[in-house]
């Protein structure tokens, strides 16, 4: 068994400084971040923020011609995906906190884009600019506000 010195103890006490800082870090930084996703018929946009939480829904086109099970399975759909994308922009700030990725997200109010593709090629995507393609493609985009 090891024995306590003042310096294992002194060392252990900064890793735990050191982790909760991180954390701490990690947990304003969702709180900052939001996530928009788009349906793929360009109808619904819902914006998520990282943690999971819905901030705002928005209908895009219009309703006009449209039967409420189509609007309400666009908005299913769009949400059940702003839900998948909350969870990617976790795991990519994660990422970057544990400097496992760089350049991904930034401070400072920029954004950085991701696509999350469903379907097959075919499409591209207008709203976002990421050039992405697919059949159903969904496109998430991060944005992230600064950090004081």
């Amino acid at each position: 068994m090891a024995e306590l010195t003042e310096a294992w103890v002194a060392e252990a006490i900064a890793r735990h400084r050191w982790r909760e800082r991180l954390r701490a870090e990690f947990e304003a930084r969702v709180g900052a971040t939001e996530v928009s996703v788009q349906s793929p018929d360009q109808l619904v946009e819902v914006r998520v923020g990282a943690d999971g939480s819905v901030r705002q829904v928005n209908l895009l086109g219009p309703l006009h011609g449209r039967s409420t099970v189509e609007v309400s399975r666009s908005v299913a759909t769009t949400v059940a995906a702003a839900t998948d994308a909350a969870e990617w922009a976790r795991r990519i700030l994660y990422a970057a906190l544990s400097g496992l990725v760089g350049g991904e997200t930034t401070t400072g109010g920029s954004v950085s884009r991701g696509c999350n593709m469903l379907g097959s090629a075919g499409t591209t995507h207008g709203a976002c600019g990421c050039g992405a393609s697919g059949s159903g493609s969904q496109c998430r985009q991060i944005r992230s506000t600064p950090i004081e």
